[in-house]
C-alpha cells in the first residue's frame, strides 16, 4: 500500500480493539464496515472478538476483555490502588484539640 493512499495508518501506530480493548499491532487484526456506513469501521484484535461483537455480546461480562478486568479490579498491582494515609502524632493531637474546643460552642449553640 502506497502512503499517499487513504487508509494508511503508518508505521507503529496501535489501534485499540472495539470489543475487547486490546491493542492491535500495524498489519494484524480484522475491520468491519457496516453497509450503511453509519459508524466508519470497527477494529477487532481478532476473529473471536469481531464474532462476539456480531453476536452482540456485552464486553463487560466477557472475562477476558480489559473492560471486565477494569470493573472487576483484576490484575491490578499494589502501586495502582489507593494507599492509605496515616495521620503523623502532631496532626493527631491537633485535631482531639481541635474537637475539645468545638464541642462547647456545639452545645451552646444547641440551646
Amino acid at each position: 500500500m502506497c502512503r499517499a493512499q487513504v487508509g494508511w495508518t503508518g508505521p507503529g501506530r496501535l489501534e485499540i480493539c472495539s470489543f475487547s480493548g486490546h491493542k492491535i499491532y500495524p498489519a494484524k487484526g480484522k475491520t468491519y464496515v457496516r453497509v450503511d456506513s453509519r459508524v466508519s469501521t470497527f477494529r477487532f484484535i481478532n476473529g473471536k472478538a469481531a464474532s462476539y461483537f456480531l453476536q452482540r455480546l456485552n464486553p463487560r461480562k466477557i472475562r477476558w476483555t480489559v473492560i471486565y478486568r477494569r470493573l472487576n479490579k483484576k490484575g491490578m498491582t499494589e502501586e495502582v490502588q489507593k494507599k492509605r494515609s496515616r495521620r503523623t502524632g502532631s496532626q493527631a493531637k491537633v485535631s482531639k484539640q481541635q474537637a475539645k474546643g468545638f464541642a462547647p460552642k456545639a452545645a451552646a449553640t444547641s440551646r
